[in-house]
């Protein structure tokens, strides 16, 4: 069993320097302890997301509703952090992510929900406006440049695009497939 978790804790390094290294995107102090406290680090208010631990071969539940709300991958990540939350857990299994090719394309057709419809889904009654807008959308397509080579290279994208909003990725082997 350790040789396996060594195994597991080899392959999330290599992961990472598959992916250029940016699954913590801003400088965080160290870690420490006093008195059986853990101090130092960032704090994380994240959300877990599955999707490379199962058939879905990418981050689910990309097909509820009608618009760009709930069924563009940009605009959703883009919610989470206008919610509040800076990281997301992605689930992953290494059976998933070496079944080859991503054979369900993601790009699907939806609408536009507008700015004031996506701010109001963010912004709590008296709340503030988030600051940050909502990604570009053309075309009344969901999920354009979403790759579909394979599995595997559609992980590192979308773990990448995450991490390239400033939010932190902590990847998390499952080892259950749903």
């Amino acid at each position: 069993m350790a040789s396996f978790k060594k195994a597991a804790a080899l392959a999330l390094v290599a992961l990472v320097a598959a992916s250029g290294g940016v699954l913590a995107p801003a400088p965080v102090s160290a870690l420490s302890t006093a008195d059986g406290v853990i101090t130092g680090g960032p704090y994380l208010e994240g959300i877990c997301w599955f999707g490379f631990n199962n058939a879905y071969k990418m981050l689910s539940d990309l097909y509820a509703g009608t618009d760009a709300q709930t069924r563009d991958f940009r605009t959703v990540v883009w919610r989470i952090g206008a919610l509040g939350f800076n990281s997301v857990r992605v689930a992953f299994n290494f059976e998933t992510l070496n079944q080859g090719a991503a054979d369900k394309p993601y790009r699907m057709q939806c609408r536009d929900p507008g700015a004031a419809a996506l701010y109001a889904s963010v912004t709590p009654p008296g709340g503030k406006t988030p600051t940050v807008p909502p990604p570009p959308f053309t075309g009344n397509v969901c999920n354009n440049g979403i790759p579909d080579d394979t599995v595997y290279g559609r992980f590192l994208w979308a773990v990448d695009y995450i991490a390239s909003t400033g939010m932190y990725v902590l990847g998390a082997s499952s080892f259950f497939v749903f």
